[in-house]
Order: C-alpha cells, then sequence, then structure tokens
C-alpha cells in the first residue's frame, strides 16, 4: 500500500513539473521557476509540500496546510503565493487578524489569471473579497468598500457582482456614503 502511495505522489509530482502555459496566457501569468530553484529546499521537497499543503487544505484541515505551507515561506517569505496559502488557512479557521498579516502583502501581487501552481507567485483577485469580508467582520475602522470594489474591477461574472454588491451594501459603516 505505501508502495502504491508513492507511486501515486510521484505521478502527481511529474505532472506538476511537466505544466506548461499556453501561450496566451505568457506574459500575463506570473511564474517564478527561478526563485523555486534557488530555494534551500530540492525541487522535489518543494513539489511535495506544496501538494501536500494542497490536500490538506482542499480536506479541510486548515492547521496541517499551515504547517506544510509555512516550510516553504520559510524557504521563500518573499512569495506571494505562499503568503496568500498561509492567510487563507487562517481565514478558514477564522483568525483574521493573522489572516490580514498574510493578505496584506500577498495583495500586493494580483495575477487575474492564478493558477495554483508551486510556480506560481501571484495571487487570485479574489483576495479583495477576503480582504473586504476581514475588515467587516472585526469592524475596523476601515472603508471596507475600497476591497470589495477593488474586487469587482476584476470580475465580469453578473451573480459574482451581485453577491459582491450586497457585501458592500451589509457592510457600510456610519462614515461611507
Amino acid at each position: 500500500m505505501k508502495l502504491f502511495y508513492f507511486l501515486l505522489l510521484m505521478m502527481f509530482s511529474l505532472s506538476i513539473l511537466s505544466q506548461t502555459i499556453p501561450d496566451s496566457l505568457k506574459g500575463i501569468i506570473v511564474i517564478d521557476k527561478e526563485r523555486v530553484l534557488k530555494s534551500d529546499l530540492d525541487l522535489d521537497l518543494y513539489v511535495y509540500y506544496y501538494a501536500e499543503a494542497n490536500q490538506h487544505y482542499y480536506a479541510g484541515h486548515y492547521k496541517k496546510a499551515y504547517k506544510m505551507y509555512s516550510k516553504l515561506f520559510d524557504s521563500d517569505p518573499y512569495n506571494y503565493n505562499f503568503n496568500y496559502r498561509l492567510g487563507l488557512c487562517f481565514y478558514k479557521r477564522g483568525l483574521y487578524n493573522s489572516a490580514l498579516y498574510y493578505f496584506s502583502y500577498a495583495a500586493e501581487c494580483i495575477n487575474p489569471n492564478y493558477l495554483n501552481s508551486i510556480y506560481e507567485n501571484g495571487v487570485p483577485p479574489i483576495i479583495f473579497s477576503y480582504l473586504g469580508d476581514i475588515y467587516c467582520l472585526i469592524n475596523a475602522d476601515y472603508p471596507v468598500e475600497f476591497f470589495y470594489k477593488k474586487y469587482l474591477e476584476y470580475i465580469t461574472d453578473e451573480n459574482i457582482r451581485s453577491e459582491v454588491e450586497l457585501k458592500i451594501k451589509n457592510c457600510k459603516k456610519p462614515w461611507t456614503n
């Protein structure tokens, strides 16, 4: 059984390493292979940690995912994607101040064509929605609308736009118009 899981992991790792970017997206997507290759971790370990972290995250094991993403973050703390992923782990656990710490840095590098990949160094625009949610939930003296409106700049789907506009309406603060 261990051999089966090992082979499965190896096949998954190879599929990640062989990812190619369609020509239509080249120049738009932020891929930082050089940064991965210069890391203190060897590439196999890097890929393993990322795959393991994603597996825990999508299974709802945010604490375990955090531990794995932290290993990647420790080797490259300026990677926007790793900051985003750590922020997500805190956000999903309701630890909003900690999520805010990582999201604030990650939001500096938006990639509208974000790919959940080991080579990705950008973050998806939905981070603005998460930031709006956090500021609304913690009742911060901050114009929450800014983040939701920033997210709307990237959204074309009318259903999502309606949901975000409803969030803006429901989280109005006395100082906003």
